[in-house]
């Protein structure tokens, strides 16, 4: 049966005696339709806590959860029953949040309905703010009370952090009140709208253009933000900064559509203009526009494939600036090329001119420092390959990039024989940087296995020294009912407060507790990369870092394809933090972040309908369709995780054509050769999840790196069609 896990669970709950520990049925029941004959099952299960002689605590839990259950199962009535006795009881600490939730049940005349539009509004406990307005908007839509509506989805567009969805709500909200007799309202909307969205008013000022050509341009409506951009650049009265803006916009629309003959026209257009500019009244400014034009042409020739056209444009902006100007960028950049085209020499060569350019320190500076590092280390001039490592590294504050430099410094080493240094280096690595993906692979390069991971066991989440007892009980019953958007927003609350803490270390570790209890990870990650004391925090508390929601769906994925959970989980960790309603600038949905195109292709050919994004943003859908995609993607690269991921992120044909040119027996090297960074970033982080969540199936044993994550390419594989 469909909730026989449940039962089960209810079964167990009835003996637990501690509120906290109780899996919560609202995590249970998200996303599903509950029959009649489902939910007397399940209320049967209840009924030993729901008896007279059941502990108080033991009878509002399940009251609670009855009540929720009923709601699902489209028992309005009895649900409403069982919230109202909640609210009434006011030594339940949720009895507000009770009585907010019995509105949605209870049949309400025209005067109670109205009192609980102004309570959803503004509740006595702020936590219920954003379930209030969430209420509100359900309240309203289904009495066709359209005034509240839109205020309630105005509320919840200014609360909301996604634009695309302040936007939506915004437009729902206008659309309800366009034929009301509500002017203030209509024009506060209109207002808000055209401020978020200026592609939405039909009269937009000379200087809101660029902002309409941009939204134009996001919606992918290219021919009309293009025909702004036109305007723009044809109208001599407008600023030099508007115009040039629309040149910039102009050439990524034709790159968004990827009409890559005209990308280059209209980035050969731009040059054309700044030299014009330039030759008419050569000043800083004009010549600094000239540079940058002038160089995003040269990438643009290179990313094209264009090498010779790229160089040649390289050799002319030397020979036109030299002297005027610092010429770091451009050798630099010609070193590149020579790089990719494996002219090792001929890479150093310009890069020693670069170097002789650059501020010393700069971030380009550390660029062309690991560059020269490289290119000796694939000459296999192993001395100089030192030398350059310990200038990189001597020069720079530790940053994001030190444990990269350390771990290739380390293997340098190692090839002039250097094995005590090689050892100490990456054994330190480890120590001070577990997180990182170095790290791992530092164990892979040892030959050591990777120390057992602590017992996975959290108990009970202590209180905060700042939290009142009520506050305390509240979060406490928030977590065992499942109340998660509330409870999410209680813990944004506790955030802001830490820092007026007077035990504000332990504090914060009891609050990351909480969080990570909640499920709101995205909020936990973030707080996390704040921390000074990550490694220290890590070893302690692993599963903080690399938690396994949705174990229900993974499982089912697992089973339906064949695949291993350590990919599904570090391909969702990346792609959304675990957060389901994740919605990106793209428009990517969901857990694993699949855009529309792609989740119905997929969907196609397994019999599931999807026919708008806001459907991926159920787990169950999210999951089962990233899955059958990485399946894909792993038949296809022979269950090569690495490849898979950068796939994932980059594209199947992209990722075929980078092993061709690129990959020259080792993957270590590939991974630091990948040519686009945010895929090269994202498959070092990819295979960082992989490796860990690998490790807590295993919790409490030594695990040895599996060689597999990294041998066994296949070069020539069969590409899948994509969008």
């Amino acid at each position: 049966m469909q909730f026989l896990a449940l039962f089960v669970f209810l079964f167990a709950a009835c003996s637990s005696a501690k509120i906290t520990t109780r899996r919560p049925l609202l995590r249970q029941l998200a996303g599903q339709n509950i029959s009649v004959k489902d939910s007397q099952e399940i209320e049967k299960k209840l009924k030993p806590l729901l008896s007279t002689s059941s502990d108080e605590k033991d009878y509002r839990w399940a009251r609670y959860s009855q009540a929720l259950v009923q709601y699902k199962a489209g028992k309005k009535e009895q649900s409403c029953q069982s919230f109202t006795e909640l609210a009434r009881d006011d030594h339940f600490p949720l009895h507000e949040l009770s009585q907010m939730r019995s509105y949605a049940v209870c049949e309400l005349d025209t005067k109670t309905r109205k009192k609980a539009y102004r309570h959803l509004f503004k509740p006595k406990n702020k936590w219920y703010r954003d379930v209030g307005i969430e209420l509100g908007i359900e309240i309203s839509k289904r009495m066709g009370d359209k005034i509240y509506q839109a205020q309630f989805l105005l509320a919840r567009s200014k609360e909301s952090r996604v634009l695309v969805q302040k936007i939506e709500d915004t437009e729902k909200a206008l659309e309800l009140v366009k034929n009301a007799k509500q002017a203030s309202l209509i024009h506060k909307l209109t207002r808000r709208l055209y401020a978020l969205s200026p592609s939405e008013n039909p009269h937009p000022r000379p200087s809101q253009m660029l902002r309409v050509a941009y939204d134009l341009r996001k919606a992918g409506e290219l021919k009309k933000a293009r025909h702004i951009y036109h305007q723009i650049i044809a109208n001599k009265k407008r600023r030099l900064k508007d115009r040039l803006a629309a040149y910039r916009g102009l050439r990524l629309s034709y790159k968004q559509d990827r009409e890559m003959d005209l990308y280059l026209k209209s980035t050969e257009s731009w040059v054309k203009f700044t030299q014009k500019l330039y030759n008419k009244k050569s000043n800083s400014r004009h010549q600094k526009e000239y540079e940058e034009a002038k160089i995003t042409l040269v990438r643009t020739l290179w990313t094209l494939g264009k090498t010779s056209e790229a160089l040649t444009a390289l050799d002319e902006y030397i020979l036109e600036f030299k002297g005027k100007s610092s010429l770091a960028e451009a050798y630099w950049l010609k070193a590149r090329i020579f790089e990719e085209k494996k002219q090792y020499s001929d890479t150093l060569a310009m890069s020693e001119l670069a170097l002789s350019e650059v501020k010393p320190k700069s971030e380009l500076w550390e660029k062309i420092m690991w560059q020269r590092a490289w290119n000796f280390r694939k000459l296999k001039i192993w001395s100089s390959a030192i030398k350059e490592f310990e200038t990189l590294l001597a020069g720079l504050d530790a940053n994001d990039y030190t444990a990269k430099y350390e771990f290739w410094y380390a293997l340098t080493q190692k090839e002039v024989g250097n094995k005590k240094n090689f050892k100490e280096i990456l054994e330190k690595l480890i120590d001070e940087e577990p997180l990182s993906y170095y790290s791992l692979v530092a164990h892979k390069e040892l030959g050591i296995d990777f120390n057992p991971i602590p017992s996975l066991d959290e108990g009970e989440p202590e209180r905060v020294s700042f939290v009142t007892q009520k506050e305390d009980e509240a979060l406490r019953w928030l977590l065992s009912l499942g109340e998660q958007e509330t409870l999410s927003s209680a813990l944004h609350d506790l955030w802001k407060r830490l820092r007026r803490s007077k035990e504000r270390g332990a504090d914060r570790n009891r609050i990351y507790h909480w969080t990570y209890e909640a499920g709101d990870y995205q909020l936990l990650f973030r707080r996390l990369s704040d921390l000074g004391e990550r490694p220290k925090l890590f070893k302690e508390k692993p599963q903080w870092f690399f938690p396994r929601p949705h174990q229900k769906e993974v499982q089912k994925a697992v089973g339906q394809f064949g695949i291993p959970e350590e990919i599904i989980y570090a391909i969702m960790r990346q792609e959304s933090s675990f957060n389901p309603h994740a919605r990106s600038p793209a428009d990517a949905y969901g857990l694993m972040q699949l855009t529309l195109p792609t989740a119905q292709r997929v969907a196609k050919e397994r019999d599931i309908t999807v026919e708008e994004g806001d459907h991926l943003f159920d787990p169950h859908v999210n999951i089962e369709l990233g899955s059958a995609f990485l399946k894909k993607l792993l038949d296809m690269f022979d269950d090569q995780a690495l490849l898979t991921a950068a796939a994932y992120n980059a594209s199947e044909r992209v990722v075929a054509q980078w092993l061709k040119i690129r990959f020259d027996g080792n993957s270590l090297e590939f991974i630091e050769d990948i040519p686009y960074a945010e895929t090269m970033n994202y498959v070092k982080l990819v295979l960082r999840n992989y490796l860990y969540y690998s490790r807590l199936k295993s919790p409490g044993q030594k695990v040895a790196f599996p060689d597999s994550l990294l041998e066994g390419f296949d070069q020539s594989p069969q590409i899948v069609s994509k969008d």
